[in-house]
């Protein structure tokens, strides 16, 4: 009874801690909400297109999600649900244009999350049945199929031209304005992300990752994986689909490239650069690398290779990705424990700038020669003629590279030291200076 009593004021305050976190999140959450709301105000038309952009990738990477991250399939032709989607959708404007039944304008989406949901059940009854490496082939083999019978179908899908359909009037609504398209497609990121997130939370979620983790133990505990996985993989489908009819719905045009490996690519690089382990990964990673799709492709002509670059750091250097770097530092901030580290990140600063300032010149550099035939004659970038007989340009790179990868090797080491006497203090080893 005594101790009971004692541990009474310890447990009260750790359910006042857990309300004020739970109220910090909601008011984060409020205030993430309101600004969202009130970002298009603020923004061009330009840009406006690309947060469009960015919700429908948002929604299409978290679904992926659910088969990667949360299962452990890796597919390289997951733009067939998401193409299924689109099509499906834009087929559906085409006969509410054509007035042969009403259905509202903003809930079209749904079509395609059923023809995803469909293509998800039949298609995965058969994917599902391997995983690992056939599993992924599998599905690349799938995905070159339906891109090439998408061409081949040419009365359905439309061939290469695609198909178009005009956004129906609902509700005083006409959907002429970018507007009025980038709510409809805000209010849809935030019910599936919320959906998707609570499927996650539920106990199916603790087993998708019981059998992404062990799949034999969660096998000879009584739980059926192919069941498991082919339910996964239609969910996934689903939200796929529902993606695809946002993309329908926002260009008004579909066409055979929606299912194309480069769409599965593309989420592919969304979901591994942001990080595959956390919810929060393919968000970060859809606002990233859409955004340098549209910032770095004003400038450059090359931006794929640097996205490419990106994929292969993150790959080699990050493997948790952009969010699993962000949330190892919060532990790190809330023990104000930032002091130590901040030296050793100026330091590093240094030749990583080196590094990057020289990395964009050799790629602008072979680029820029590329296209003048690798002749000798000089030819401009960044407001200076280089020639490549001279000696300059290839001192540039010797000199850059060897400043920036001996820099590097020299402050790594003081960076890993930091960050051990960090986990110290984090760990209860070593008191916080």
């Amino acid at each position: 009874m005594r101790t009971a009593v004692e541990e009474t004021p310890e447990r009260a305050k750790e359910a006042i801690k857990a309300r004020r976190a739970t109220y910090t999140r909601l008011a984060g959450w409020g205030v993430g909400l309101l600004l969202l709301i009130a970002l298009p105000w603020f923004s061009s038309t330009s840009m406006v297109s690309l947060y469009n952009q960015i919700g429908i990738a948002i929604i299409f990477a978290l679904a992926y999600n659910l088969l990667l991250g949360h299962s452990g399939l890796l597919s390289f032709g997951h733009a067939v649900y998401f193409g299924v989607g689109a099509f499906w959708t834009i087929q559906l404007m085409s006969w509410v244009s054509d007035g042969l039944f009403y259905f509202p304008t903003p809930l079209v989406p749904l079509a395609g999350g059923l023809g995803g949901l469909i293509f998800g059940i039949v298609l995965g009854f058969v994917c599902v049945r391997r995983h690992g490496t056939i599993f992924a082939l599998i599905t690349l083999a799938i995905g070159e199929l339906m891109t090439a019978l998408t061409l081949m179908l040419n009365d359905m899908s439309g061939g290469e031209e695609g198909i178009s359909a005009w956004r129906e009037p609902w509700m005083g609504l006409m959907f002429g304005q970018g507007l009025q398209v980038y709510y409809v497609i805000l209010a849809w990121v935030i019910v599936c992300a919320a959906l998707m997130y609570a499927f996650t939370r539920t106990p199916f979620g603790r087993i998708m990752l019981a059998v992404r983790d062990n799949a034999e133990r969660a096998q000879f505990i009584g739980y059926s994986t192919f069941l498991v996985r082919l339910t996964v993989f239609a969910v996934s489908g689903l939200f796929s689909g529902v993606a695809g009819g946002l993309l329908a719905f926002s260009n008004e045009l579909i066409n055979y490239e929606v299912m194309s490996l480069n769409e599965s690519a593309a989420v592919l690089l969304n979901t591994y650069i942001g990080g595959a382990t956390y919810f929060s990964g393919p968000i970060i990673g859809a606002v990233v690398l859409a955004s340098l799709q549209l910032n770095v492709s004003i400038f450059t002509a090359a931006w794929l290779v640097y996205q490419g670059l990106l994929f292969i750091i993150v790959i080699m250097f990050i493997p948790t990705g952009l969010s699993g770097l962000i949330y190892s530092h919060g532990p790190v901030i809330k023990r104000r424990l930032m002091g130590i580290l901040a030296p050793a990140y100026a330091l590093a600063a240094v030749p990583g700038v080196i590094l990057f300032l020289t990395g964009v010149f050799i790629i602008e550099f072979f680029y820029g020669w590329s296209h003048h035939g690798y002749a000798a004659t000089p030819f401009p970038l960044f407001g200076v003629s280089w020639a490549p007989a001279s000696l300059w340009p290839w001192l540039v790179m010797v000199v850059g590279l060897a400043a920036g990868l001996g820099g590097l090797r020299y402050v790594v080491p003081i960076v890993r030291e930091r960050w051990a006497r960090v986990n110290a203090h984090l760990s209860g080893e070593e008191p916080a200076a």
